[in-house]
């Protein structure tokens, strides 16, 4: 971007050809010249500057700040010639005439920082050298409040929600002091802050307080607003004096007087963004304009102000011609200005809600916002407005839909005045939020019932099912679809398997439209023998244990041939079987086998029953077991 001198002499003579509405016509900043004594009026649209409104003689026009509702200025003003004289106080500018209104507001001592609450209804001044802050009612223009707080005040700032004063104090041991706006009251002194403390902003959430350090090696103290704590301290320049949130909170910009540069901060991770920025001689002020692109800094030494552009952190212009700047004000962020909408998911069943969720960048303002809710789908139905309440600064909501038969895609679209965020939503037809099957192990050759749910009742016509399997030879639906009937959630369907001569599965798949959904059947041979051991105890030597019995069944759908059963080990010769098993076991049906242990010696042995079938590939087995005894 190129870099851009403007003479003021120059720009305020054309201003003075338009007269001072232009202004007003625009964004602007407001820029005190100490040494004016004057305030200089910047149109930031065009970065000119379009009119100067003249101070009393022996003025020294300080901090400013503007109203939320950006009808007056507040600026605070020192006495040139004699410390806390006639001159000091607040004065008020009247931005539709940029015109000073009225006397100065009287205050505390040198004051020289100034903060105005969301809601415009106060002036917060902090006076250095008396320890106060006057509390000023914006209606009436008068102090309404004094809060005594240790002397040395060197920054304010006032909490997104209006909630909070933070004031920075160099009295004694330095700390930053919060101040309670609903009872003019200190809440806490926060000790530990860094040296020398100056300059003070909070992020727009109300979560980080960033104070600087004005020191030779400069740094900034990152604050926990919840706990008081210290969670990070910045290396930035030399001398740091102002510091300035973007409004949406992600990056924080720091004067550094002793450098001549400005630093940017990521406030997440609480690094640096690039290279220093170098700006003018003594940068000490600094004010970043509502739509968070463009930040003005005051050069004190340099009697210029230079234009940062923040996208690309770089001086994109200089305006000079200005007498000590010492205060810039932006236009402020408006409270409640939209940040983020967000639809999750963004892809939904038409019968199904789906959550809309809205971020403001500040607190909601007194008696909350109404925002309005538009959208493009017939399938969708969102609600007319949302009202977010006071001091909140999100807010979720529900969008219902109704069945479609295809995609339907289109936006949401939440709108605050003129401000507006939109998000995609499609809605998809109805799918499948489940598929089981009962039971889901069984012997080969015979049947599973699979049952297809879907997300809602089926519409707005029937939904079709398609069916699958991974193992068409172990198992598989007898159907390739089921169809859920109109105004019902489910439907049944049968699975048919093969006979198997060994433990084996198949995924059975149902698919509606974009959901897909599985289930594992387990199928198992039709042989099978229980119980899977016999023990036979304690049995006196030289005598036969009573028989125990085990059961062969044929759980299949045809004959099992039976080949042959016999009792194996190195110890078979002390068991012995004998069954009424036939050659062929038909379906169904079930044999026993009669095993018998006659023990030889007192020891503990065992054996197998070892049963050969066409059912299974590999013989079954009953593990056998005995302990022989001495006899009494």
């Amino acid at each position: 971007m190129t870099k851009m001198t403007i003479s003021a002499a120059g720009l305020l003579a054309a201003a003075l050809l338009s007269g001072s509405t232009m202004a007003n016509a625009a964004p602007f900043a407001y820029v005190t010249n100490a040494f004016g004594p004057s305030v200089s009026v910047l149109d930031t649209a065009t970065n000119q500057i379009v009119d100067t409104v003249e101070f009393p003689a022996g003025s020294v026009p300080f901090a400013v700040a503007i109203t939320p509702d950006l009808t007056k200025v507040y600026v605070t003003s020192l006495d040139a010639w004699s410390t806390c004289g006639p001159r000091t106080g607040v004065f008020v500018i009247d931005t539709a005439s940029n015109a000073l209104e009225g006397n100065p507001i009287e205050v505390g001592c040198e004051p020289t920082r100034i903060a105005i609450a969301p809601n415009g209804k106060h002036a917060y001044v902090a006076n250095t050298f008396s320890g106060t802050v006057s509390v000023i009612d914006t209606a009436a223009n008068a102090v309404s409040a004094t809060i005594p707080v240790p002397s040395a005040l060197e920054g304010i700032a006032i909490s997104p929600e209006g909630q909070r004063v933070y004031v920075t104090s160099r009295a004694g041991q330095d700390a930053m002091v919060v101040i309670d706006t609903g009872t003019n009251t200190i809440l806490d002194t926060v000790t530990g802050v860094g040296g020398a403390p100056g300059g003070i902003a909070v992020s727009p959430d109300g979560r980080l307080v960033f104070v600087t350090n004005e020191h030779m090696w400069g740094t900034v103290t990152v604050i926990d607003s919840v706990t008081s704590l210290v969670v990070s301290t910045i290396a930035v320049g030399d001398w740091p004096s102002a510091v300035a949130f973007t409004p949406d909170g992600t990056r924080a910009y720091v004067t550094n007087g002793g450098s001549g540069t400005v630093s940017a901060i990521d406030t997440d991770s609480y690094t640096l963004v690039g290279d220093p920025i170098t700006v003018g001689n003594h940068p000490n002020s600094i004010a970043i304009t509502a739509d968070g692109k463009q930040a003005y800094v005051g050069n004190e030494s340099g009697n210029t102000v230079s234009v940062i552009d923040i996208p690309s952190n770089s001086v994109a212009m200089t305006i000079d011609g200005l007498n000590s700047p010492r205060g810039v004000a932006a236009r402020p962020v408006p409270p409640g200005v939209l940040r983020d909408f967000i639809i999750g998911p963004a892809v939904v069943a038409g019968c199904k809600s789906v959550k809309g969720t809205l971020g403001l960048s500040s607190p909601a303002p007194s008696g909350g916002l109404v925002l309005s809710v538009s959208d493009t789908l017939a399938a969708a139905t969102p609600p007319a407005t949302i009202t977010i309440r006071e001091g909140a600064t999100t807010k979720s909501f529900f969008i219902r839909t109704v069945p479609v038969a295809a995609n339907e895609s289109g936006t949401v679209t939440v709108s605050l005045g003129a401000a507006s965020l939109i998000q995609p939503l499609t809605v998809r037809p109805i799918g499948l939020t489940s598929l089981t099957l009962s039971p889901t192990t069984v012997v080969g050759g015979h049947t599973s019932t699979g049952t297809a749910t879907l997300e809602c009742v089926a519409g707005p016509g029937p939904v079709s099912v398609n069916l699958s399997t991974s193992n068409d030879a172990v198992a598989a639906p007898i159907a390739p679809s089921v169809v859920v009937p109109q105004g019902l959630k489910s439907e049944s369907f049968t699975v048919a398997t093969s006979p198997v001569l060994s433990r084996s599965s198949a995924m059975i798949t149902g698919e509606a439209g974009t959901t897909t959904k599985s289930r594992r059947l387990s199928v198992v041979p039709a042989a099978a023998v229980s119980p899977s051991s016999l023990k036979f105890g304690s049995v006196t030597v030289g005598q036969t244990s009573a028989a125990l019995i085990a059961t062969l069944r044929n759980d299949g759908v045809v004959p099992l041939a039976v080949s042959g059963i016999s009792v194996t080990g190195t110890y078979a010769s002390w068991f012995a079987q004998t069954n009424n098993c036939p050659a062929n076991l038909p379906a169904g049906a079930s044999c026993a086998i009669s095993v018998t242990f006659a023990p030889q010696a007192a020891l503990s042995k065992s054996a197998k029953l070892r049963i050969a079938t066409s059912g299974t590939i590999a013989p079954l087995g009953v593990s056998l077991s005995g302990t022989g005894v001495l006899p009494p």
